[in-house]
């Protein structure tokens, strides 16, 4: 029998795995007399995942980080589906990664600032490949965006300018 106040637990913990836990024990210590039905992944709906459905809980994920690390992560999730459309997330490939780079080396960013947002959303493909959705079932089974080679675009690190005399006099 499920007991009220477990479930009530488990569900404003908002931990789904917990959650699950407590169903699974209760359906295996009481699976005659249980009301409920709990769907595996095998009754699980058809169910493709867009990487704009993921961006929140990745970065829910990444709680722990400095808000700027966040935003910018944010922005990174953003640009990929500025640059390269929100697509399933088992659709993207490499290709998508160097689009991305062009368009915004064409917009006169600096190799630096592309390197990090390509690493940033590729976060999101690592995320997904290791965690499951509510049925059990992994997001993503290969990562899409594996060595890369994004030396070629953008501006270069640009050198600082000295100081000139009068400069350095006051």
């Amino acid at each position: 029998v499920l007991k009220v106040k477990p479930l009530i637990d488990a569900m404003q913990d908002g931990s789904i795995s917990k959650f699950r836990r407590y169903v699974a024990e209760v359906k295996l210590n009481n699976y005659d007399a249980l009301k409920i039905d709990v769907p595996t992944v095998e009754e699980a709906p058809e169910q493709t995942y867009k990487y704009s459905d993921l961006i929140d809980l990745y970065l829910e994920s990444r709680k722990n980080e400095a808000v700027k690390e966040v935003t910018s992560r944010r922005l990174a999730c953003e640009r990929v589906i500025e640059f390269a459309g929100d697509l399933p997330l088992a659709e993207y490939q490499e290709l998508h990664a160097y689009d991305i780079a062009q368009a915004m080396a064409a917009q006169d960013y600096a190799n630096n600032t592309i390197t990090k947002n390509i690493t940033y959303a590729n976060g999101l493909f690592r995320w997904a490949k290791k965690n499951r959705d509510e049925y059990g079932r992994q997001y993503l089974r290969t990562l899409p965006w594996i060595d890369l080679q994004l030396g070629e675009f953008g501006k270069g690190v640009r050198p600082y300018l000295p100081l000139g005399e009068d400069e350095l006099m006051s």
